[in-house]
């Protein structure tokens, strides 16, 4: 990642190169072929290979988590997936980096014959405590298709809405 860093009003170029790893593991269920579950853990890794001076150190950052999923497909015409991810970080190398994130989302999908429908929505919270530098970034975003599959036309429609909230106490 190339670009620049402030550190007390003095502005530096920056190479930073990352070494990121990581494991995640989890377990389905499908108690009938129009339902399945997922549930997993999931840890990663990123440590900066750059010497960088931070109040805290060179600490690599860690972000543990869980995820879940689950499946519904009614009949073959309609499905609908909601799934959901959590995961806080520790150490994380600046400021503006978050310690906590929160991801819900739930798409529904319906088709019959040439036409189709899909929608979503999907929920995001971002926040940092991070000493002083405390923030959160809330994210409504709906999106909503509809299409039609003919022999000789296709037709596509669509509409997105994404509604942001920041604050911050800085």
């Amino acid at each position: 990642q190339t670009g620049s860093m402030t550190i007390n009003g003095e502005t530096t170029p920056m190479d930073l190169k990352y070494e990121t790893g990581g494991a995640e593991a989890g377990i389905q269920f499908q108690p009938s072929a129009k339902l399945g579950f997922t549930l997993g853990f999931r840890f990663e890794r990123r440590d900066v290979e750059d010497e960088i001076e931070v109040e805290e150190g060179n600490a690599p950052t860690d972000r543990t988590g869980f995820f879940g999923t689950v499946n519904l497909k009614l009949n073959k015409a309609f499905r609908l997936t909601a799934d959901y991810q959590y995961g806080t970080y520790e150490n994380p190398l600046t400021l503006i980096s978050p310690t906590d994130f929160h991801r819900f989302r739930m798409t529904a999908k319906l088709k019959k014959k040439e036409f189709y429908a899909t929608g979503s929505y999907q929920y995001t919270l971002s926040k940092s405590e991070q000493d002083s530098e405390m923030w959160e970034s809330v994210k409504h975003q709906v999106n909503l298709r509809l299409g039609y599959h003919g022999k000789k036309v296709n037709a596509f429609a669509g509409y997105a809405l994404m509604d942001i909230t920041r604050r911050g106490d800085r």
